[in-house]
């Protein structure tokens, strides 16, 4: 069915977006952009996985790694004390 024939009989955004498995942002957009002739049977959006973001324990992980398999039980505070880190004063 297009997306169009839903809109037309009152169906509401958001339960086209739980019948079809997509946001109701995304349903949204369809309608802003004039995607109203969309055919919704053929599925949805395919959403991909986000890219990997650096941490901020990145620089450190390979001592962090190497201590807690020497010590398994260090505590957070005593792995952060061990890390060398840029003294700004």
């Amino acid at each position: 069915m297009l997306l169009r024939h839903y809109l037309d009989q009152g169906v509401s955004k958001a339960e086209l977006s739980r019948r079809f498995g997509v946001s109701r942002r995304t349903i949204h957009e369809w309608v802003v952009t004039g995607q109203l002739d969309r055919d919704l049977s053929s599925g949805g959006s395919h959403y991909s996985p986000r890219p990997p973001v650096p941490h901020k324990l990145d620089p450190y992980r390979g001592i962090i790694d190497s201590r807690l398999e020497e010590f398994p039980g260090q505590s957070a505070q005593r792995l952060f004390d061990e890390c060398p880190r840029s003294r700004t004063a």
